[in-house]
């Protein structure tokens, strides 16, 4: 296999993000819906209730997602990300301005500089279709891998990406067939998400939300899907093969 001249590979990981160019090179599906998202980092500010994630919900700011405070190690990350809707780029500062302005009264940031601003583009349609080819299939992003609800998407790729390149030694040490047919079988579908990222994006209610909040079987499931452990790399799993590379052989013809 060859890819835009850059040399032969018997097999081919797309994991290049979510405008993956290793898709668009093999014909593979692409990303068509996103949130666009911004971060600023405080080194050194604090937080009161540093112990919390402080999710900030507001239709006009942050239109399909949410904005949030948290305290990190070396201090805080404030952010916020929103549907990237037709041609309408998000304007990383002018966003930031205004929601800085929207938590003062709860968390007033707007005398300090940022120490560090991430922004980008996070795919929210589920995985896409194609997602892999003979000898070739992707991962991450890239594969649209990424919870159409919370937008996370760091465990799934380890999980994933990890399993792939097992996967693929084992394929490449005749020990099992091409991945890119049955392995991709155990993709994530997202159902149940992808129909709460639709009613989210149609039916967004600053006020509703706001009651829902102040519920506990709210309270408790938005505990549950922003903290809960998913134990990636715990030492014991049922699975225990997926966390080493088989051993090596003589190399394959």
């Amino acid at each position: 296999m060859k890819w835009l001249g850059s040399g032969p590979t018997r097999f081919l990981i797309g994991a290049d993000g979510a405008r993956a160019r290793v898709a668009s090179a093999l014909g593979l599906g692409a990303s068509s819906r996103f949130l666009a998202g911004v971060e600023y980092e405080y080194a050194g500010a604090t937080l009161a209730e540093s112990d919390k994630l402080h999710c900030f919900i507001d239709r006009r700011l942050a239109r399909g997602y949410i904005g949030w405070v948290l305290a990190s190690v070396n201090g805080l990350q404030v952010g916020l990300a929103r549907r990237l809707e037709g041609r309408g780029a998000l304007k990383p500062n002018e966003a930031m301005d205004a929601f800085l302005s929207k938590i003062a009264p709860v968390i007033d940031l707007r005398g300090l500089a940022p120490t560090g601003v991430r922004a980008g583009i996070i795919p929210c349609g589920g995985v896409v279709q194609p997602v892999a080819a003979p000898r070739a299939l992707l991962v991450g992003d890239a594969a649209g891998m990424v919870s159409p609800v919370t937008a996370g998407g760091i465990h799934t790729a380890l999980k994933h990406g990890l399993a792939a390149g097992n996967a693929v030694a084992d394929f490449l040490y005749r020990r099992a067939e091409d991945p890119s047919g049955w392995f991709v079988q155990s993709y994530p579908k997202f159902r149940v998400k992808r129909l709460l990222r639709l009613l989210f994006d149609h039916f967004q209610s600053d006020l509703a939300f706001n009651w829902l909040l102040s519920t506990r079987p709210m309270r408790s499931a938005a505990s549950i899907v922003y903290f809960h452990h998913k134990g990636v790399f715990d030492p014991v799993q049922s699975n225990a093969r997926a966390l080493a590379l088989p051993p090596r052989q003589d190399s394959p013809s």
